[in-house]
């Protein structure tokens, strides 16, 4: 019933292009356009008893909940639990689709596993895989499980599934990356020069100054540092940035959501021990508000992050290996132990991103496979609160929260706050930078609900040209209202790229125009739909499809492989 349901999708109501006014331009900005906005904070909290088994009996009176000491009323309260997701029919051939129930098939919790061969050194990377395999090779019915991998871009090998043999497959064809983006970002400690730095020394021989030798030596030594901070800040920046795009492909997936971040980070405070020790921090760099942005990001969709350290249990006998420890006392550890700094100064990092977010960091571990196992574990049962907060003022400061179950015995976990952000109003220029960004993004993203019906044309001989029908989703449209009619603003744009990511022909639509009150409920029925040709260029090998309601910002995008749409004897001829 439900394939019917889908080969029937775009017959029920006819495709009516005449409604919507084609523009070439990415932003129109609608007059008059009425947009209220609401700040709900979610908070997912899983609970456990002493025995670590999740309590799954409780109720909205049994949950207490404070925004900076202050009582909140729960204004919703929904239990989520993970449960064997049914079958679903595949979509037919021709139809593509970016919607996440589907792709989830129904499961509350999902859980995406990140390899990151950005901040991983290659050794440690071999080791997390074959960690990650024995996982794998264990998977059980209920659990949704994805793999992606972080190197210089972010690649996703294989979307939700709970079919081991098909993510093996796909892990198979992923070794790791031997880069040396965490070599070139290491600074050096003028207190324990590298041995390059020792040829320097032999200059004194031929210059009567030692001064000058050793003035020569510090000058290499802080080149080198400045260099090392520009490749840290580039890390930096691409890790959060594939952390922002996973959240927005996560977004419309429903229920708890863990990312499993298996990854040697970056520090949070790079150049900490160097100040610590009374030394020159002109060459650190503090990385908190990057982290902030990715954790904004991660909360925004219910994600919670889960880092766990590759590079597995290191020398450190005060450390705990069922846990790690709070900041402060790693960064003292690392004192002691005197480790260097891009070894025990990721610590932080993975502590603040687990805190902010309501996860568990688990590092000096060499059970990667079971710390795998017990996140997807703990998170089959979780509650789900949210409330309006009251007399905030969202002027960025940072809200703590605080949980209370009316039950002994029992431990919490979620994220312990927010900042109190206002949401920027868009602008032609940020509207369109976003747009763009969606395009060139490498995961779909999923807050609109897009299918695509993709048809070859029946001609004789080869043919480069294509039928496209499309379906917008109508909940994910802002219906503004604008006198009597009801205002819909909707832009939707196709990129046909070629073998290596290169841009080859782009085209944009704005869907511009009202409804009166019968129209409206059609529309609210039928949704957004729309029929264009499409002559692919030569060399094109995908397809990008991006739509965005211009009132809420909101976007869906999706990538078609040209050779699923065009069979391969009329692709051969491109």
């Amino acid at each position: 019933m439900r394939r019917t349901t889908w080969l029937l999708l775009f017959v029920l109501v006819p495709v009516r292009p005449a409604v919507a006014r084609s523009q070439s331009s990415h932003m129109q900005k609608a007059p008059g356009v009425v947009q209220v906005t609401t700040h709900l904070v979610q908070v997912n909290v899983i609970v456990r008893d002493r025995h670590g088994q999740p309590v799954p009996d409780l109720t909205q009176d049994d949950f207490t909940i404070t925004d900076e000491g202050e009582p909140q009323r729960i204004s919703a309260f929904l239990v989520e639990q993970s449960h064997k997701p049914a079958a679903i029919p595949p979509v037919p051939p021709d139809f593509f689709t970016n919607i996440p129930e589907r792709q989830a098939g129904g499961s509350p919790a999902v859980t995406v596993i990140l390899l990151d061969g950005l901040n991983t050194q290659w050794e440690d990377q071999v080791r997390a895989r074959q960690q990650v395999i024995k996982f794998l090779q264990q998977l059980q019915p209920g659990d949704r499980v994805g793999l992606y991998t972080l190197g210089t871009r972010l690649v996703m090998l294989h979307d939700f599934s709970s079919d081991s043999a098909a993510l093996l497959q796909a892990l198979a064809h992923h070794l790791g990356r031997a880069g040396n983006e965490v070599e070139s970002s290491q600074a050096d400690d003028t207190n324990n020069p590298p041995e390059w730095v020792d040829t320097v020394g032999d200059l004194s021989t031929d210059i009567p100054s030692q001064a000058v030798a050793s003035a020569i030596q510090q000058w290499l030594i802080d080149a080198t540092n400045v260099e090392a901070k520009y490749y840290m800040d580039q890390r930096v920046k691409m890790t959060v940035d594939a952390l922002v795009a996973i959240a927005e492909h996560l977004r419309g997936v429903p229920g708890r959501k863990n990312l499993i971040w298996v990854s040697s980070a970056f520090p949070l405070l790079r150049g900490m021990d160097r100040l610590m020790q009374g030394g020159d921090f002109s060459t650190g760099s503090v990385y908190q508000a990057e982290v902030s942005r990715a954790a904004e990001a991660l909360n925004d969709v219910n994600l919670a992050i889960y880092p766990v350290d590759a590079r597995g249990l290191m020398a450190d006998p005060n450390f705990s290996v069922q846990r790690g420890t709070s900041s402060y006392a790693a960064y003292r550890r690392m004192q002691r132990m005197r480790l260097p700094a891009h070894l025990a100064d990721n610590f932080p990092t993975m502590d603040e991103f687990a805190r902010r977010t309501g996860g568990q960091a688990f590092y000096n571990i060499n059970d990667i496979q079971g710390a795998i196992r017990q996140v997807i574990d703990s998170s089959r049962l979780t509650y789900l609160l949210a409330y309006y907060p009251t007399n905030t003022v969202w002027n960025g400061k940072f809200h703590k929260i605080k949980v209370k179950v009316d039950r002994p015995g029992v431990r919490l976990q979620y994220r312990d706050g927010y900042s109190a952000v206002a949401e920027p109003p868009a602008t032609p220029r940020t509207g369109a930078q976003k747009l763009d960004a969606a395009v060139l993004s490498p995961l779909d993203a999923t807050s609109m609900s897009l299918v695509v019906k993709a048809t070859p044309e029946k001609v004789a001989g080869a043919s480069r040209n294509v039928i496209l029908q499309y379906w917008i989703d109508p909940r994910n449209i802002t219906l503004s209202p604008e006198g009597k009619k009801w205002a819909v603003r909707v832009t939707l744009v196709l990129e046909q790229f070629g073998p290596r990511g290169t841009a080859l022909k782009g085209v944009s639509h704005n869907f511009d125009f009202d409804l009166d009150d019968a129209a409206r409920k059609k529309f609210l029925a039928a949704g957004l739909r729309y029929s264009e040709a499409l002559t692919l260029v030569p060399n094109a090998d995908r397809l990008r499809f991006v739509v965005r309601d211009d009132a809420s910002q909101r976007m869906g995008s999706l990538s078609v492989p040209v050779g699923r749409i065009v069979p391969s004897q009329q692709t051969a001829t491109q």
